[in-house]
């Protein structure tokens, strides 16, 4: 057996066993006289290495009619596979050092022990018959395998060999021999997994000899090829799990055509490969509609000569010209004919012209040898006006530079020097008045950046430092009022923003920050700069109109700030503490509320993701009403649902605001919610101003919604239940009573 068969038979779980037979098997039958050389036909066998001689120990069971036969050593049993009358392969094999035989039946039942594991059984089939038969398990243990097979007198395989998962019991693998057209038997071997299922003609080396096939679970055609002696050789072709072809191969001698489908089954691609797999001759490419987009002319993998590319209408959209693998000339046009690219290449470099479709040039640019820009490149407006100009050596701006209007008036100038700023920096509007203007050294700003309006007023004037922002920065609005003055310093080479104070229209202060470590400057590449502000402020205060403080936030721990809101006399109105981040604000811990008399009007208290735990509101002396309808306040995200589901009851029952007389000067509880860890519902309770209570229930707050859980009670400014509810769990209410009926809704 040559090596490749040997190497290709192991791909089926096979080994080759080339050796001239040493003993006899052992048999239940006389054996027939060898089958002769020019009679051979293809088949199976089984082959025990084993005689009765070769047994080191002989034990006999009178009484149960079984003989055993013990061995030091293992002995072999094969399932060979017969492709030519001297040259046999091994499909399974294994060991066994204990033969049992039961003399007891009316043919002998052969079973085989490797030490206390069965490997092998042979039992009759049909006894007493002319042609015996028997059935044989052969464990394969290596392979988890247990196959099952015919055998006649002579050991020969006849029927279907049948291979079992040990573990499992099911089906993997069947070996059925088949007859064709002219009488030759062959193997077709059917492998199944719960995904593919693969039918692969075959000879009895295990080689791929035939039409091989494979399937999804679904049974849909997946792959079919034709393979002789394991060598795929003709077509081969994949599919879809649409069904649709995917892909094909024709195999000849000196390489293969290939072809390439689109998913609705029309070819995308046609190519030649040779025997070296290099890509030769044409190589051509289809549109889903099916007319051609590209075709290719290659040798040896490189292209060579000219390439035609085709929109999906049939006009011609690219002719590029190669010499072997380098492309040398290329023109592009657009779809209504027109050139929209030209590429010139040398040993000196390229020439890239792109044109707008009217036919008018858009820009055009050089390159050295090593693919970089070098030389002049220069760009228009589609009305034919210059838009840039800008030199480069080896890849980097290098010279004055300049960038235009679309109506020709210069709109920016700057020197640049081996890709970097340096040296003025001016830039102006359409009608040519400056618009902004710097100095750079290094690409580093080392004077005030100054911005204008058109009118020529000054919109910014910003300071710098050897590319840093360092002393005093404003902006203006168009009038020349003042709009913001921010403070710069650099510390270490680092630039930092200090404070800023920002102003409206009117030119009246409306906030001021103040930072102690927000670090500032330019992230540079190349001649870009794009600037960055990292850090937040530690104090900011908001203003009023006539100058008072609105609004005071200042730090007191990392990103903690404490806050407070006052009124324009200056009374305390909220105070509470904000956790500040670049995205968000959060109130955080303990917050309160007061009126402008300075009562306590509302406190909350939030955890350390601002969900509330607890809220109190208050009556107000002054006013002489609650405090529970004021619900500005950011963190409280509950609502007064006392009232908020009353479908049936009565309008003398719905709760009306209560007025009061007060005169002491004590704190007098108006609303009270609390969340209860254990059940997660809050509890909520509100009382009438003579202290009664009022109302109480649970609440299940879930975002916006919100709704009662449990039993509800409403009650009068005597004590006296007015109303009293019952809710499911999900809010739903399936009794209600009152001080005169009551009724059950579900």
């Amino acid at each position: 057996m040559s090596l490749f068969r040997a190497l290709k038979a192991k791909l089926f779980n096979s080994s080759e066993h080339n050796r001239a037979e040493q003993s006899t098997l052992l048999q239940v039958t006389p054996a027939e006289p060898p089958i002769e050389t020019p009679y051979f036909c293809r088949h199976f066998s089984l082959k025990i290495h084993a005689t009765e001689a070769l047994a080191t120990s002989l034990e006999q069971d009178a009484e149960r009619g079984i003989t055993t036969y013990h061995y030091d050593s293992p002995q072999l049993i094969e399932l060979l596979g017969w492709e030519f009358a001297n040259e046999p392969c091994a499909f399974h094999t294994t060991q066994f050092d204990r033969l049992e035989i039961n003399n007891q039946a009316n043919a002998l039942e052969q079973y085989f022990w490797l030490n206390k594991e069965k490997v092998c059984s042979i039992t009759p089939v049909i006894p007493n018959q002319d042609k015996m038969l028997w059935q044989v398990e052969l464990y394969n243990i290596d392979d988890l395998l247990i196959s099952h097979f015919t055998i006649d007198a002579h050991f020969i395989v006849c029927g279907d060999i049948q291979d079992h998962a040990s573990l499992t019991g099911k089906l993997q693998r069947t070996f059925h021999e088949v007859e064709d057209e002219q009488g030759i038997r062959r193997l077709r071997i059917i492998t199944q997994n719960p995904k593919l299922t693969q039918v692969v003609e075959s000879n009895y080396f295990g080689e791929r000899d035939g039409i091989s096939r494979q399937f999804d679970a679904l049974g849909t055609l997946l792959f079919e090829g034709h393979f002789i002696q394991d060598q795929q050789v003709g077509l081969q072709t994949w599919f879809h799990h649409t069904g649709n072809i995917n892909y094909s191969e024709d195999r000849h001698p000196n390489g293969m055509f290939i072809t390439r489908y689109h998913e609705n089954g029309k070819i995308s691609e046609t190519a030649e490969i040779n025997s070296d797999g290099l890509y030769i001759n044409t190589l051509t490419r289809f549109y889903e509609s099916g007319h051609v987009q590209l075709t290719r002319p290659l040798i040896n993998d490189q292209i060579h000569g000219i390439e035609y590319l085709y929109y999906d209408n049939g006009a011609l959209e690219a002719e590029r010209h190669y010499e072997q693998g380098y492309e040398f000339q290329a023109f592009w046009y657009h779809p209504n004919g027109v050139l929209k690219q030209k590429m010139r290449a040398d040993s000196t470099g390229k020439i890239l012209e792109e044109f707008y479709e009217s036919g008018q040039l858009a820009w055009r640019e050089q390159f050295n040898p090593t693919g970089e820009l070098h030389g002049e490149h220069v760009k228009w407006y589609p009305n034919g006006q210059l838009e840039e100009k800008i030199y480069f050596e080896h890849g980097k701006e290098q010279g004055m530079a300049n960038w235009y209007h679309e109506n020709g008036q210069l709109a920016l100038e700057i020197y640049l020097e081996n890709g970097l700023r340096e040296g003025l920096f001016k830039s102006y509007y359409e009608s040519g008045v400056l618009s902004a203007e710097g100095q750079y050294k290094n690409n580093l700003s080392v004077a005030p950046f100054i911005e204008y309006y058109e009118n020529q007023q000054v919109q910014m004037y910003l300071p710098h430092t050897q590319g840093n922002r360092d002393g005093t920065a404003r902006w203006f609005y168009e009038d020349g009022t003042i709009r913001t003055i921010s403070e710069y310093e650099v510390r270490d080479g680092q630039g930092y923003l200090k404070e800023s104070s920002f102003y409206n229209k009117q030119g009246i202060l409306e906030s001021y920050q103040s930072h102690s470590n927000t670090r500032c400057g330019y992230h540079l590449e190349n001649n870009q700069r794009e600037y960055y502000q990292e850090g937040i402020p530690d104090t900011r205060i908001e203003y009023y109109e006539d100058g008072a403080i609105r609004w005071l936030l200042t730090c007191i721990q990392d990103n903690l700030f404490s806050a407070k809101s006052l009124s324009r006399q200056g009374a305390i109105l909220e105070t509470g503490t904000i956790q500040v981040t670049e995205e968000r604000y959060l109130d955080l811990g303990h917050w309160q509320r007061f009126t402008p008399q300075g009562q306590l009007l509302r406190e909350v208290w939030l955890d350390e993701q601002g969900q509330l735990i607890e809220s109190r509101h208050y009556f107000d002396i002054d006013e002489n009403t609650t405090a529970q309808e004021d619900d500005e306040a950011e963190w409280d995200n509950t609502k007064n649902v006392s009232n908020g589901d009353t479908v049936g009851q009565p309008a003398q029952d719905q709760a009306a605001p209560v007025v009061t007389t007060r005169s002491a000067e004590t704190l007098r509880l108006s609303y009270h919610l609390k969340f209860d860890d254990e059940s997660k519902l809050y509890t909520l309770k509100r009382y009438h101003s003579n202290s009664h209570i009022a109302e109480e229930g649970n609440l299940q707050i879930r975002g916006e919604e919100q709704f009662w859980v449990g039993i509800h009670n409403q009650y009068d400014e005597q004590g006296r239940i007015a109303l009293s509810e019952t809710y499911t769990m999900s809010g739903e209410r399936i009794e209600q009573a009152t001080n005169t009926s009551a009724i059950v809704l579900n």
